[in-house]
C-alpha cells in the first residue's frame, strides 16, 4: 500500500516537474524579456539616476557657488555694515567727544557765570549789608548822639539854673552882707593833647574859692582835615585827666553857644588862635561876648613870621591877639616876639604852665619789652606845601620801619602831632595811592614786637621815659630838652626859618637831612651803644632859659583877679 502510495507520489512529482518545466520554457523567453526590460529600464533608470545625480552635482556645485556667490556677497555687505557701523561709532565718538567738549565749555560758563554770580552776590550781600550795618550804625549814632545831645542839654541847662540861682543869690545880698561874686571861667578844649597847657591853671582855679570852672569838650578839625569830629576823644582824655566836664557835640556848635550865652561866664580860655581849629560858633567873633584869655599850646615861637599870603595862620593869630584880654608867656623874651610879631599889647609874663607839667611829670613807658633803649619819633603834620613846611612823613616812614625792625631790642614809640590825622584825611582824598602806602605802614608798624604808638595825648610821661627823641616837629624840639637825652631833628629842606628863640634852642639838638635816612640811623645805633651827646651842655642852658619864673597857674590867676578888681 505503501508502495502504491509511494509510486502515486513519484508520478504526480514527475507530472509536476514536467509541468513545471514546460511553464518555465513557455515563461522563460517571458522572463529573459522581462529581464532584458527590466535591465533596460534599470539602464534607463540607472541613466536616469547618473542624470539626476550629474544634476543633483550640478545643482550642488551651483547652489554651493550661489552659497558662495551669497555668501560672499554677504560678508561684503557684512564688512560694509560693519565699516559702517565704525564709521558711525568713529563719528558718534567724535560727536560725543565735540558734545562733551561742548558740554564741558557750556558746564565752565555755566560754572565761570555761577561763580561770578556768587562773588556779585557776595559783593551784593556784603555791600548791603554793609549799606544795612552803616544805616543802622548811622541811626544808633543819630540815636546815640541825640542822647547825648539831651544828656548835655540837661547838663548845662542845670548849670544855667545854678549859675542863675547864684547870680539871683549875689543879687540879694546887700545892706550890711559881703556881695563878693566869683568869677565864671569857661575853658573850651578841642585838643586834649595839649590840655597840659591849661590843666594846672584848672586846678588851680577849683581850689581858689573866686572862681567858678566849666570845661566842655568840641569837635575839631585840624589842618588839611575835612570835617569836625572827634568830641569823643577829647571827652575821654578829659576823663581820664579827671576833669569834670560838660559836652558840646553838634557840629557847629550853635546849639551850645545858646546855652553858653545862658551861663553867662566872665572870662573863655580856647586853646588856639585859628578859628578853623574849632566849629564855627566858636568863632573870635562869636566869643566876645566874655574876656577872652589865651595860654599858647606851644612854650614858645620858634620861627620867624611867615609870608601872609602863603600862609593864612599868621592873620588868624594877630586877630586873636588883638582881641584878647592877655596872652600869658614864658618869659620877657617870648614877650618880645609876640610884641613884635602881632602887635600885641596885652602879652603877661607868668611863666608857661606846661613848663610845671613837664618837670612835675613822672616817667611811664607804654611799651612792656626788655628792651632798654627807648626811641620816641614824633613827625609833624606840615606834610604838606604852606604850613611851615616841617612834615617829612611820607619820605620817612618807611625808612624808620625798617629800622625798628632791624633793631630789634629797642623800642619805637610814634607819638604823632594830632595834625598830621587831618593830613591824612586830606592825602586820602588827593591821593588814594599815597594813603594805602600809609595804611600800610601803620599796618606793619602794629605788627613789629617793640613798636607802638600813643595816642590822644599824654606824651610827657613818656618823653621823660625815652632816651632819645627823633622828630621833624617844632615845639617838641624845645621840650625835649627838660630830658636832657639827645634830640635828632629830621630837618626837610625849604621849611619855615628859626627866629632867634629857635636858634638859640638848635644848639641843643642833633640835625639829619631828611634825605639821609642810613645817617639817622647811624645816630640812632651810636646813642643806643652809649655814645655821649655833645648838645648835652646846651640843653641844660636851655632849660634854665626856659625856667626863669616857674609857677605860672598862680602867677594867672593872680592877673584876672586884678583885671576883676580883687
Amino acid at each position: 500500500m505503501k508502495d502504491i502510495k509511494n509510486q502515486k507520489s513519484a508520478a504526480m512529482r514527475h507530472r509536476l516537474r514536467t509541468w513545471l518545466k514546460t511553464i518555465y520554457m513557455r515563461l522563460s523567453p517571458l522572463y529573459r524579456r522581462q529581464c532584458a526590460v527590466e535591465h533596460q529600464i534599470n539602464t534607463a533608470v540607472q541613466q536616469v539616476l547618473d542624470r539626476i545625480g550629474v544634476i543633483e552635482t550640478t545643482l550642488k556645485e551651483n547652489e554651493n557657488r550661489r552659497q558662495d556667490i551669497a555668501n560672499a556677497a554677504l560678508q561684503q555687505a557684512l564688512d560694509r555694515i560693519g565699516s559702517v557701523e565704525t564709521t558711525l561709532k568713529e563719528n558718534e565718538s567724535k560727536w560725543q567727544d565735540i558734545a562733551n567738549v561742548a558740554l564741558q565749555q557750556t558746564l565752565d560758563r555755566i560754572g565761570s557765570v555761577e561763580t561770578t554770580l556768587k562773588e556779585q552776590l557776595k559783593e551784593h550781600e556784603s555791600r548791603w549789608r554793609d549799606q544795612a550795618n552803616a544805616a543802622l550804625q548811622q541811626m544808633l549814632n543819630r540815636l546815640g548822639a541825640a542822647d547825648l545831645r539831651l544828656k548835655t542839654m540837661n547838663q548845662t541847662i542845670n548849670m544855667v539854673s545854678v549859675k542863675t540861682s547864684t547870680l539871683n543869690l549875689h543879687a540879694t545880698r546887700g545892706g550890711g552882707g559881703v556881695n563878693r561874686r566869683t568869677i565864671t571861667v569857661f575853658f573850651l578844649v578841642h585838643n586834649i593833647e595839649v590840655w597840659s597847657s591849661l590843666d594846672g591853671v584848672y586846678r588851680a582855679m577849683l581850689k581858689d574859692g573866686l572862681f567858678s570852672v566849666i570845661v566842655a569838650s568840641c569837635h575839631r578839625k585840624y589842618p588839611s582835615g575835612t570835617s569836625y569830629h572827634d568830641e569823643d576823644v577829647v571827652h575821654e582824655g578829659l576823663q581820664k585827666a579827671g576833669v569834670h566836664h560838660i559836652r558840646f557835640v553838634s557840629e557847629d556848635g550853635y546849639e551850645e553857644l545858646t546855652i553858653l550865652k545862658r551861663l553867662r561866664p566872665d572870662v573863655i580860655f580856647r586853646q588856639s588862635p585859628w578859628d578853623n581849629d574849632i566849629p564855627p560858633a566858636f568863632s573870635r567873633e562869636n566869643l566876645m561876648f566874655a574876656r577872652l584869655y589865651y595860654v599858647p599850646y606851644e612854650i614858645m615861637l620858634l620861627l620867624i613870621d611867615t609870608d601872609k599870603n602863603k600862609n593864612e595862620n599868621e592873620k588868624f593869630m594877630t586877630n586873636y591877639h588883638h582881641s584878647v584880654e592877655h596872652t600869658f608867656v614864658l618869659n620877657e623874651t617870648v614877650k618880645q616876639e609876640y610884641e613884635d610879631r602881632y602887635a600885641a599889647a596885652s602879652v603877661a609874663v607868668t611863666d608857661h604852665p606846661r613848663v610845671d607839667e613837664i618837670l612835675r611829670a613822672k616817667p611811664e613807658w607804654p611799651l612792656y619789652t626788655n628792651n632798654a633803649f627807648r626811641v620816641l619819633w614824633s613827625p609833624h603834620h606840615s606834610i604838606f606845601d604852606g604850613w611851615y613846611d616841617f612834615g617829612t612823613f611820607l619820605t620817612t616812614c618807611e625808612p624808620i620801619l625798617a629800622m625798628a625792625a632791624d633793631t630789634a631790642d629797642a623800642d619805637f614809640l610814634l607819638a604823632m602831632h594830632p595834625g598830621l590825622l587831618g593830613s591824612f584825611e586830606r592825602l586820602e582824598k588827593d591821593n588814594p595811592k599815597e594813603y594805602a602806602r600809609v595804611q600800610h605802614f601803620f599796618a606793619e608798624w602794629e605788627r613789629l614786637p617793640n613798636t607802638g604808638t600813643l595816642r590822644h595825648g599824654g606824651y610827657m610821661t613818656a618823653m621823660k621815659a625815652s632816651d632819645l627823641l627823633i622828630t621833624d616837629g617844632i615845639s617838641l624840639l624845645a621840650e625835649y630838652q627838660f630830658v636832657t637825652k639827645p634830640i635828632l631833628f629830621i630837618e626837610r629842606e625849604g621849611h619855615t626859618e628859626f627866629n632867634s628863640i629857635g636858634k638859640r634852642m638848635s644848639a641843643g639838638w642833633n640835625t639829619v637831612a631828611s634825605t639821609d635816612m642810613d645817617t639817622l640811623k647811624e645816630m640812632v645805633l651810636y646813642f643806643k651803644n652809649g655814645g655821649t651827646d655833645s648838645h648835652r651842655d646846651a640843653q641844660i642852658k636851655n632849660v634854665e632859659f626856659l625856667t626863669q619864673h616857674l609857677n605860672a597857674a598862680e602867677n594867672i590867676l593872680h592877673i584876672i583877679k586884678q583885671d576883676f578888681g580883687f
